[in-house]
């Protein structure tokens, strides 16, 4: 609604400076309000950078800049408090062709989750991460840092144990030699059993030894029960026997000599 009032000379300055003064507690209201929900906004971050199990950066865009990092990914990179601050993200990312091209492509949707990178710690050991990424305030990135390494090693060395594992195997050239785990799946086989049933390994491993390739009439079912017993320490009157296996077309093989052997 607009009022009009008729325009009297003599209050015309004191009406002034009473809807100048209006004008500033207005502004000063409004600011004090966006104040405070910056205020808010800027604590609700410091008490997640607190209490968060992993790593937080906030990165200023464009430049990249670190302007707040939380005590984890200090320790992580062993900095000490406050080293970080306002150095450029490039400092802890190894491959900065790599950061820089991570930021133009998250530039419009700036979020993204679980992308491994490697980071540096401050004596130069690198360190395998993924990095999470979400809108900070203002032009701000918030980058979540998840260190992996000890994952990614024991992965290294599981991978290691078992290309020993399938190289001793296709050692024994006229044997066929399996590694059966306890939920009955194949996990090794060599290049022999491949040959005699008829598939290639990608076709053996992780199915199952008794339904896939042992004949149901009888043997099946025995021979599992007895691979659960001597897997639960149960005594067997032996811990060889033989039996036929199944090939393509779903023939049966010469007769087979089993060796069970429990882990350890």
């Amino acid at each position: 609604m607009l009022l009009h009032y008729p325009f009297i000379g003599a209050l015309a300055e004191p009406y002034l400076i009473f809807v100048n003064s209006i004008v500033l507690v207005g502004a000063g209201v409004a600011t004090s309000l966006l104040s405070g929900e910056v205020n808010k906004e800027k604590t609700r971050y410091e008490a997640i950078f607190s209490t968060s199990q992993a790593g937080i950066l906030l990165i200023e865009r464009p430049n990249l800049t670190i302007s707040e990092v939380n005590s984890r990914l200090e320790r992580m990179l062993f900095y000490h408090p406050g080293e970080l601050q306002g150095a450029h993200l490039g400092r802890i990312w190894k491959n900065t062709d790599e950061m820089e091209a991570f930021f133009s492509a998250i530039a419009e949707v700036r979020s993204a989750s679980d992308v491994e990178t490697r980071f540096l710690r401050k004596d130069g050991d690198e360190v395998v991460v993924l990095l999470s990424v979400g809108s900070g305030y203002g032009k701000s990135v918030v980058l979540t840092v998840s260190d992996i390494t000890a994952r990614k090693i024991a992965e290294k060395e599981r991978e290691q144990e078992r290309l020993r594992s399938q190289t001793y195997l296709n050692t024994a050239g006229g044997v066929m030699l399996f590694v059966i785990k306890a939920n009955h799946n194949v996990a090794l086989a060599n290049r022999r059993a491949a040959e005699v049933l008829g598939q290639n390994e990608s076709m053996i491993i992780s199915h199952n030894w008794f339904s896939t390739f042992l004949p149901p009439e009888g043997i099946r079912d025995d021979e599992r029960h007895r691979f659960n017993q001597i897997l639960t320490g149960k005594p067997v009157s032996d811990d060889s026997f033989e039996y036929p296996v199944l090939t393509p077309p779903r023939g049966r093989a010469a007769y087979c000599r089993s060796f069970y052997h429990p882990p350890g």
